[in-house]
């Protein structure tokens, strides 16, 4: 095994993350699936942040935003590395790490089994693609950005998106790719032997790529987006029996509304959610020691 010192100074990223896989036990022993739990984690986390440097906009926040970046950025990486490594489909059993972020290799008493390290790094190459891969569909999707002689107004922008995003689908099906996410819901689905409309086909298509394990309002907003863009009417809710049905139905009139007025429904729950806890906080700072109340 070979095992030279690298100049730390002279590494891009991707070349410091092939060194992590190669050399780091724990890194070495992940997955992808092993990953993703840290995956959602940094992101969360993201989210947290961001939102304090919507509120306050300090040097701080925004030093808490730029760390953050670099979390979920490293999870980038380290996916990559993993498409780079011989053993990159390799997704058998779960690797267990105290600590998934960038300023960590997990707790020394929760490494992963014991991998055998390579020593020197594989070339990363997977990153190459994920950069030229978003470059490319960043150029193919804005073409009021990028073909266009002048501005063009939000309607026009969201009509083009679509029709980008239809051609890339008609491509894709032709190459025989599958979507992907699923469509959610068996009612999704025509009918066997029922013929269906290119409108349909289309609002299919578009619904498809909403990814099933988002949180609840902010999939249902971003249905309602698709349902503006595709310039359909909302369906009235199909008014199931029970309690729990009828909060549902609640919850998405709550959607439709914060959807028209521009607010992030998620966020604003989010919001009230961390203000309730801190009040109660301040309320049990208040309460006799022992939870007993006078």
């Amino acid at each position: 095994m070979e095992w030279e010192r690298p100049n730390t100074s002279t590494l891009a990223p991707a070349e410091v993350m092939a060194y992590i896989r190669a050399r780091c036990p724990w890194a070495a022993a992940h997955t992808h699936t092993s990953l993703q739990k840290y995956l959602l984690e940094e992101t969360h986390e993201l989210i947290a942040a961001l939102d304090a440097h919507a509120a306050a906009g300090t040097p701080v926040t925004r030093a808490e935003v730029v760390a953050e970046l670099g979390d979920v950025l490293y999870q980038v990486l380290f996916h990559a590395a993993l498409l780079d490594a011989a053993d990159g489909d390799d997704d058998g059993g779960e690797a267990n790490g105290d600590d998934g972020g960038g300023d960590s290799d997990g707790a020394a008493g929760d490494l992963p089994p014991a991998t055998a390290l390579r020593g020197e790094p594989a070339a990363p190459r997977a990153i190459d693609e994920v950069v030229a891969g978003l470059t490319a569909k960043l150029i193919r999707r804005h073409p009021h950005v990028f073909d266009s002689d002048g501005p063009v107004d939000l309607r026009e922008v969201e009509r083009r998106y679509e029709a980008v995003k239809a051609a890339e689908r008609a491509a894709a099906g032709a190459a025989g790719e599958q979507p992907a996410h699923p469509t959610p819901g068996p009612e999704a689905a025509p009918p066997a032997g029922e013929a269906t409309s290119d409108r349909a086909e289309q609002a299919r298509a578009s619904f498809a790529s909403v990814p099933v394990t988002l949180p609840a309002l902010t999939r249902a907003q971003s249905v309602l987006g698709r349902i503006d863009r595709l310039e359909l009417p909302v369906p009235d809710a199909p008014g199931a029996q029970g309690e729990a049905a009828a909060i549902g139905d609640e919850l998405f009139d709550l959607a439709v509304r914060a959807q028209a007025a521009g607010i992030d429904a998620e966020a604003a729950l989010r919001g009230v959610t961390s203000e309730v806890e801190a009040a109660a906080i301040r309320a049990a700072a208040r309460e006799p020691r022992g939870g007993e109340r006078p």
